[in-house]
């Protein structure tokens, strides 16, 4: 079973990380902010993740 079953897409902003459902009846959202990261290496981290698990939606958003 997939751990990104529930928001298998995700859009990026130069300052912001936003995780999208698939749901066609419904919208979830989790968005996560640069400036939470305690390291700016958090995020590098996390967009590595984010590249090789949920699909990308879009272009980059700047």
């Amino acid at each position: 079973m997939s751990r990104w079953r529930a928001q298998p897409r995700y859009v990026a902003a130069d300052e912001l990380f936003v995780l999208l459902s698939d749901d066609t009846n419904a919208v979830g959202v989790t968005a996560t902010a640069e400036r939470a990261a305690q390291d700016p290496a958090d995020m590098d981290r996390l967009r590595e993740i984010f590249d090789r698990r949920p699909k990308r939606a879009g272009q980059p958003v700047r």
